[in-house]
Order: structure tokens, then sequence, then C-alpha cells
């Protein structure tokens, strides 16, 4: 190797390397430590398949057996490990030389790619399952940004609009209310929101034909991560009918809590299985804020739902550390005080050695590697209590006649 084209090898960001026929990787660039981890000598040291992940073993070979058929590996994606034992996903291209019958591959590191996929995918299911909510409803729901155009109106507001099945794009919320209460709406309601978090009130809905309606409004101010503001969501039910005003303007403000509880805890959802059994799943990450509201949730959750069993999953949780493991336990515990039994299910080795590490016992927590296990448990501990209910029953029963 000249002294060229030693640098290039040395330099480039992209793993490059060379693999004979019996499956071992013979010269490999620095690249390859600083994104897996293992050393060149390590990497060198067992058959290259060893490092791709069980998924993949299959399709990795398959490829390497086309490889020396003389085809060509364009854009081919597996994942290797890492020294740390996670994976990367990598995507290949190479071929193999007709000299000397050694593969030639380039990979790139694409694991915050799929991540970012992985992420987009799950932020669109969760706007599409709010937008399914909001079409439902038979209030009026929508949502405009800082400079006062529409974002989303949902179908009702359309049909209360007077436009059943027309788009609301191009709309501005000044198109939806009277001038005389826009400025009002402009002057305070919006100033409010925007200071306190939300604004209520009576309110006015002017339709396309011109006439106007009473309205209870909702305006909730829309902020990100880092507390900057997005925009407002409004919420309006036509209250016309005055014999009806209090009791719709108390379900509009209910609903408005609720919509707001949901967004607020959409990152730690409470599923029911049955009336007695709920799945708290953690997924993502968790900082010290998002595991007090964690706390928060479980606690309220169980106590509304009354479950006597709480499956906390946590198979999609990336890191633990030992302030959420804390947590764990302080949620465990917390609970039981409630009469509710603590189900974890998704544990990992990272979390058994942080536990252990924190001296943390699991005695008084059933622990299970996957959620199916953890709901077959609740299930079954159920049916025995019960069935010892039911003898108990009988039993008594019999005494008495």
């Amino acid at each position: 190797m000249t002294s060229l084209y030693k640098r290039f090898f040395d330099q480039s960001l992209e793993l490059l390397a060379t693999a004979n026929s019996s499956g071992y990787f013979v010269e490999l660039n620095p690249a390859w430590e600083s994104t897996l981890g293992f050393s060149r000598d390590e990497l060198r040291t067992k058959p290259f398949v060893d490092f791709v992940h069980p998924d993949d073993k299959d399709a990795t070979l398959h490829e390497a057996a086309r490889l020396f058929q003389g085809e060509l590996t364009v854009r081919f994606e597996n994942r290797y490990q890492h020294k740390d034992g996670t994976y990367r996903w990598l995507e290949w291209v190479a071929r193999v030389s007709t000299e000397d019958g050694l593969i030639f591959a380039c990979a790139r590191d694409i694991t915050r790619a799929k991540q970012a996929l992985a992420d987009s995918a799950e932020a669109l299911a969760q706007r599409n399952r709010l937008t399914a909510l909001a079409d439902n409803t038979s209030d009026f729901i929508g949502i405009a940004d800082l400079e006062g155009r529409a974002v989303y109106v949902n179908r009702a507001g359309m049909q209360l609009y007077g436009t059943p099945g027309q788009s609301w794009e191009g709309m501005k919320i000044a198109d939806f209310h009277p001038p005389s209460f826009f400025q009002r709406l402009s002057e305070v309601a919006i100033p409010h929101a925007a200071q306190h978090g939300t604004w209520s009130g009576e309110s006015q809905l002017q339709r396309v034909d011109g006439v106007v309606l009473s309205v209870s409004q909702v305006v909730v101010a829309m902020r990100d991560e880092r507390g900057a503001l997005l925009g407002f969501e409004t919420i309006m039910r036509d209250v016309s009918e005055i014999e009806q005003y209090k009791k719709l303007e108390h379900e509009l403000r209910t609903q408005q809590a609720s919509l707001t509880e949901l967004v607020r805890t959409m990152s730690t959802p409470i599923i029911p299985i049955t009336d007695q059994i709920v799945v708290m799943p953690l997924i993502g990450s968790m900082d010290h804020q998002r595991a007090e509201q964690f706390l928060e949730s479980a606690l309220r959750g169980a106590e509304v739902s009354r479950a006597r069993f709480v499956i906390l999953d946590i198979t999609g949780l990336r890191h633990i550390d030992t302030s959420v493991a804390g947590t764990l336990i302080k949620v465990a515990a917390a609970l039981g005080l409630l009469g509710t039994r603590v189900v974890l299910t998704g544990i990992r080795a990272e979390l058994a050695q942080t536990l252990v590490g924190l001296g943390i016992s699991l005695n008084n927590i059933m622990t299970h590697s996957t959620l199916q296990g953890g709901i077959a448990y609740a299930l079954n501990s159920l049916g025995q209590v019960l069935g010892q209910s039911t003898q108990r029953a009988s039993a008594s029963a019999k005494l008495r006649t």
C-alpha cells in the first residue's frame, strides 16, 4: 500500500475493510475502532459474522455468497455488535477481487438515521391517534401557529363553521370570529393563555354565512420541551341553547382538562388490560423530570382505576441509570401502599446490574422478562384470588344452612 493510499485508508471516516473467503477480516481502518469499540486485532480474531446481530446473520451470509458469485453489494444493511453490547446499523457496498479472492468493502454507520426514522414513525403514530380522537368529537378543535394561521381544524369544526367536507388550509383565526370579538381574543385571551397556559370563557364563532354563534371556548398555549411558544390550541362548543349552557360549559372544561392531561401524560400512557390490570409502558429516554411525572401518573392511575396489578414495562427504555432505577423502586413501594401489586417486565442485564450496584432488593416486586409473561402472571393471580373467594363464600353458605 503506497503512502498516499495508506493515508486515505487511515483517515477515512467510512469503515473500510478486506475479508477473506474464510469469513475473517484481513485489513481494517481505524474508523472501526471508534465505531464499534473493539480493537482491530479483536475484530480479526473470529469470523466477522460472529459480530453480526443474530437476526441478520442469515442475510449477511447470503450476501457474502452472492459476492463470491461475482455480484456486487450495494446498500446492504445489517447490525454489528458494539463492545458495550449494543448494536450499530451499517450500510455496505462491497465486491470481490478476482485477483486474490478478497472482499473489498466500505460500510457507513447509519444508526442515527435508523433511530430518527423510528422516532418519526412513532411521532406520526401518536399524531394520528390524537387526530382520530379530535375528528370523532362533536366540538370545534383547532390549532394555529404564532402568525394566526390555521394548522388544523377537525371535521366538527368545519361543520360548525358551515363548510363541512371543505379544507381549512389557508384560513386564519380571524376567519372564525366576528371582528369585534377577534379583537378581544387577540388582546385578552391569547396573551393570557401565553402567560398562564390557558384561557377559557364565553366566546363567539362567526359562520361562513355570517351567523354568529355563542360558544364556550378554551385556548391552550402549546410549547416545546424547552418551553418555547409554538402556537395555540382551541376548543369551542356551541352554547346557543341557553338552558343547556351550564351543563355544556362544565363538560367542556372537563374535556379540556382531559385533553390537557392526555398531552401531558402521552409519554407514559396507562393501558387497561382488564378492570383490575393496567400496563404502563416506558418508551424512549427518562430524565429526572419525567421520572417524577411517571411516579405521579402511576399513583394517580392506580388510584383512579383501582387496579390490583400495575405492570411496568421497561422494554422500550433506551437507558437506565441509578436515578431511574431508584424511581422504579419508589413507584413500586408507593403503589404497594395503595394495595396494588407491581409486576416489572422487560428486565435487561443493564437494569439488573444497576439494581445490584445500588443494593436494591426486588423481593417485593414480581419480575418477568417479557410483557406477555407479566400479563399472564397477573391474570393467573387474579384467577386464584377469585377462586379462593368463591370457595370461602360457598363454605360460609353451607355453615348457614
